[in-house]
């Protein structure tokens, strides 16, 4: 279609099911690059509804030390990979993962805010056995080389919220400052430490 974006369309005929159409659209903008996946078989002759699978892979550079990423899949019923597809990899899936990823980078600071969810495909699994949403996650980590009283100086910290349909559900928090003396003399070092 054009030296930055393209796409392919490819129909499947099943003779017991009938046509569907599977597409993949590629794309690369300044800043932006991903794939579009999008199958559709219409009026299944077997089941006798639509279904479908949609994925997007998409990445985002914000500008000054910030990126953003979206991944995921979902499907129009769970018996989809075993009905459409014959490899064992497709038809052993549990869950399609959904996850949104903001991040935030500089000299000093790392920063992650999640937020992740699931499909569950496997009728079996019971809801104390379904994972947890992350709605959010958010990580940060900060490191301070050589700043005051020349110490090294860090700090990781974490906020995790889980969710799901059944209990039990929880929020954890976690958070870890530390301290470092770093020590050269000719070849030698020793980096006493606590956090």
């Amino acid at each position: 279609l054009a030296p930055n974006y393209d796409a392919t369309v490819t129909p499947r005929y099943m003779a017991q099911r009938g046509l569907e159409l599977m597409s993949e659209f590629r794309y690369l903008w300044p800043g932006h690059d991903g794939t579009l996946e999008v199958e559709y078989l219409p009026n299944d002759n077997i089941t006798d509804e639509d279904r479908y699978l949609f994925g997007l892979e998409h990445q985002s550079s914000l500008g000054a030390g910030w990126r953003a990423t979206l991944n995921g899949r979902a499907v129009s019923d769970s018996n989809y990979f075993e009905d459409l597809y014959g490899s064992v990899s497709a038809t052993s899936q549990t869950n399609l993962e959904r996850v949104l990823d903001v991040e935030y980078f500089d000299n000093i600071w790392s920063v992650l805010a999640r937020f992740q969810d699931f499909q569950t495909l496997d009728e079996s699994v019971t809801g104390t056995e379904k994972p947890y949403r992350r709605v959010p996650q958010i990580a940060a980590s900060a490191y301070v080389p050589d700043g005051t009283l020349g110490l090294d100086w860090r700090l990781d910290c974490e906020l995790s919220v889980f969710q799901r349909g059944i209990s039990p559900q929880g929020t954890r928090l976690h958070v870890s400052p530390g301290v470092a003396l770093p020590l050269r003399y000719r070849g030698f070092w020793l980096d006493p430490s606590a956090a």
